[in-house]
């Protein structure tokens, strides 16, 4: 019998105030869970930007770069 299984067949058997709980706690652990993906995105973003800074720097330093941008 899988976790799932077993999770399901004990649920069924308790009383209803107490599925209120797990159900509070299961959605307490969904939140974590999407707030852990939306911190790793962010961070893969970050670190993506930090790797191509060097490079996109080389086009930024340059003095073509600097005389087009003055005026804006």
């Amino acid at each position: 019998m899988s976790t799932l299984e077993k999770a399901i067949d004990l649920l069924q058997r308790m009383p209803e105030n107490k599925v209120d709980t797990v159900y509070t706690y299961m959605c307490f652990v969904d939140a974590q869970m999407e707030n852990n993906d939306i911190v790793q995105i962010s961070n893969q973003e970050i670190n993506n930007s930090l790797l191509s800074e060097p490079s996109l720097s080389k086009d930024w330093l340059r003095d073509e770069e600097d005389r087009a941008w003055q005026n804006l």
